[in-house]
């Protein structure tokens, strides 16, 4: 909470806050092991007859990943989290189509939202909301503050900070 340790651990959160390859060094292994968790849900969950199709984007979330790890600016690095979301979310989209038959009620296309338009992306929406506020809880709880962050620039009513450490989930 708010004891004198904790006043330590924000003021050393705010002085890290502002310096670019301060934040660099610890957002990279955050976006790295993001596109990496990406990779693997698609790896575990492609159909054995769409595993070719899908070698070809696993290898490239694979190069993204390792990019990211090596990051020389945030700018580098928003690019490369931005084509392996890209990425992610069309072969994801893949998974949902189904084989034969009519589309279902679950066709996802990709990600959308602020309102998400179909019920895909709506629970997406809501279990990203529950997460946030759990993540958001364990920062405060231990005396960070979650609206300092090191990838999101902080806006008001925006916990930088928790949407930074979700980013891996």
């Amino acid at each position: 909470g708010f004891s004198g340790m904790g006043v330590q651990l924000r003021l050393a959160q705010f002085e890290r806050a502002r310096e670019e390859q301060s934040r660099l060094s610890l957002v990279r292994p955050i976006i790295a092991g993001k596109i990496l968790n990406g990779r693997t849900l698609l790896r575990r969950n492609v159909a054995s007859e769409d595993r070719e199709a899908m070698d070809s984007t696993l290898r490239v979330l694979k190069q993204r990943a390792l990019d990211a790890a090596q990051a020389e600016s945030e700018a580098q690095l928003l690019g490369l989290e931005g084509d392996a979301a890209r990425l992610y979310f069309g072969a994801l989209a893949g998974l949902f189509r189904p084989r034969s038959g009519p589309q279902t009620e679950f066709d996802f296309r990709g990600r959308n939202r602020r309102p998400p338009r179909d019920p895909v992306n709506a629970l997406l929406s809501f279990a990203y909301a529950l997460l946030l506020k759990d993540v958001r809880i364990a920062l405060s709880g231990v005396g960070f503050d979650p609206m300092v962050g090191f990838f999101h620039r902080p806006r008001a009513g925006r916990p930088a900070l928790a949407l930074d450490l979700m980013e891996k989930f």
